[in-house]
Parts: structure tokens; C-alpha cells; sequence
């Protein structure tokens, strides 16, 4: 790229490319919601029925408003487009960081730690066109799983190996 190109256009560029990556990701989480409602009883703990319901009608619409690019404005539809990002990110974060509180340091929040990484090695290859969402989104993934694992205490013995 030349510096003769205008800010607007190589924006516009960007922009067109997160559309273009980000639509699988949006749907990803629909898939990764069933399979951890569906392998464990994660679902039926206090609180995460709500919030993931909330965390698939969020997916659902990400995925409206990804493919209505770049719709009356440009300019609307990236902060948009970053609110969805940030939000879908903190609920998973949060369901993944509230599995350990739940489980403690059993298969079940291994489980959602997996695809955790899966949602985040997706999400900076789809968001790499816009460095600033795509390091925002892994923070907001990222740090309260690392958080509450973190304060767990290992209480695991060599006999339960």
C-alpha cells in the first residue's frame, strides 16, 4: 500500500474484510454452546441457562448484522459490529471463568477452556484486518478464565492420578 491511499479507502478495505471473516465465527458459537450443553450439565447450573441463551441470541444476531454490511453506514456498522465482538467475548469469558468456580478443577471447565482457545486462535485469525478489536476480543476472552483458574486452588493428589 502506497501513503497516497486515503485513510477511508484502506478503512473501508478493513472493514470489508472483517465482514467477510467474521461470519463464521459469529456462527461457531452457536455450535460451541451445544456441544457444552449437550456433553455436560453445565446448563443446569444456577445462573448459566440465561446467559447462555443470551450468548446464542447474540451469535444470531452478530451474524444479521455481519451480513448486512456495510448497510446506511459504515461508520455504525463497525461499532456495532465491535459492541457484538466485546460482548460476545466477556459472556463466553465469563460462562468459561464461572465453570471453574462450578466445577473446580475438573474435566468440565478443561472442556470449555478448550474451546475457549478454540474461540480465540478463530477470532484473532477473523479479526486480524483490525489489530485494536482483535487484541480487545482475546483480553475479554482471555483474562477471566485465566482469573479464576488461576485463584482455584490445585488440591489434586498424586493418589487421584
Amino acid at each position: 500500500m502506497t501513503e497516497s491511499m486515503p485513510v477511508s479507502y484502506l478503512q473501508s478495505k478493513i472493514d470489508l474484510e472483517l465482514s467477510r471473516r467474521a461470519l463464521p465465527g459469529a456462527v461457531a458459537y452457536l455450535l460451541l454452546l451445544t456441544a457444552m450443553a449437550t456433553t455436560t450439565d453445565f446448563l443446569h447450573k444456577p445462573g448459566t441457562a440465561p446467559a447462555m441463551a443470551l450468548l446464542a441470541l447474540l451469535a444470531v444476531l452478530r451474524a444479521v448484522h455481519i451480513r448486512a454490511f456495510p448497510g446506511t453506514s459504515r461508520t455504525v456498522w463497525k461499532r456495532n459490529f465491535e459492541i457484538g465482538v466485546y460482548a460476545s467475548a466477556i459472556l463466553w469469558g465469563g460462562l468459561s471463568a464461572y465453570a471453574f468456580h462450578v466445577y473446580g478443577m475438573q474435566w468440565q471447565p478443561l472442556f470449555m477452556l478448550l474451546l475457549t482457545a478454540g474461540i480465540g486462535s478463530g477470532g484473532s485469525v477473523s479479526l486480524a484486518p483490525d489489530q485494536r478489536i482483535a487484541r480487545g476480543f482475546l483480553l475479554c476472552l482471555m483474562v477471566p478464565p485465566a482469573i479464576s483458574s488461576t485463584l482455584f486452588t490445585w488440591s489434586v493428589s498424586p493418589a487421584s492420578c
